[in-house]
């Protein structure tokens, strides 16, 4: 990737983005968009198109395992897998009772996933100006903000999904490639759910459902109403499913 290293006159009023199109093999065509002034790297091609296809997958199998659960398929069997309680406990805080809360992830889920298998999606270089050390984030556009003006929400409907390129792009590897699926799953869920950020979960439920049953959840602090509105969440959900 070319260094994003133009003016503010470029970024403002110079030359437009570089965008490839790109159409995995397992899904619709999509948009990698450059910074001005740069443009997309072969290894940017290749961890981009693994990292959609990843996030997908992933977000299809959590929402049919939540499907059967929905349904009355214990845990164990078929797909739901035999760990699904506490792996859905670590991502949503549903305690004792957990059926109140599955509908409201499965209609997230159908909105994460319609979001991502169009064939509109764009997956923007992030600004480094913008966002701080964040990999990556989703704009709220001003109309948005004012009209669902909501301190619970971070309403991003007209935003474009903007991920760190250069957090992944040293090469095409699977860490990479599930590096910038998570972000992306993250991100969607901001952008086609208008989830905030509560708290960032990702990456411990592996680990927590590893220590013996009672062991207390780490952000003890992060309520249901919260992470059902938590973008880590849905991330989590679909990446570290049992």
């Amino acid at each position: 990737m070319v260094a994003y290293n133009h003016t503010t006159w470029q970024r403002v009023f110079g030359n437009p983005s570089d965008s490839v199109l790109l159409a995995p093999a397992t899904g619709p065509a999509f948009s990698l968009v450059s910074r001005p002034g740069g443009a997309i790297g072969l290894v940017e091609n290749q961890v981009f198109t693994a990292a959609v296809n990843i996030a997908r997958a992933a977000l299809d199998r959590a929402y049919a395992i939540l499907n059967l659960v929905i349904v009355g398929t214990p845990p164990g069997v078929g797909l739901v897998p035999a760990d699904f309680d506490r792996h859905f406990e670590y991502c949503f805080r549903v305690g004792a009772a957990p059926v109140a809360s599955w509908q409201t992830v499965r209609d997230n889920l159908v909105r994460i996933r319609n979001g991502l298998w169009s064939p509109a999606l764009q997956i923007v270089d992030k600004n480094p100006n913008r966002a701080g050390a964040a990999v990556g984030y989703v704009r709220c556009a001003w109309s948005e903000a004012v009209r669902f003006a909501d301190e619970a929400r971070e309403v991003s409907f007209a935003g474009r999904i903007h991920v760190r390129f250069g957090s992944y792009n040293a090469a095409n590897t699977a860490a990479n490639q599930n590096g910038a699926a998570s972000t992306i799953a993250h991100e969607a869920t901001h952008k086609f759910t208008g989830a905030r950020d509560w708290a960032y979960i990702g990456g411990g439920s592996i680990g927590w459902r590893a220590m013996p049953p009672g062991t207390p959840l780490p952000f003890g602090n992060l309520t249901n109403a919260q992470a059902l509105n938590n973008a880590d969440s849905y991330s989590e959900l679909a990446m570290a499913m049992p």
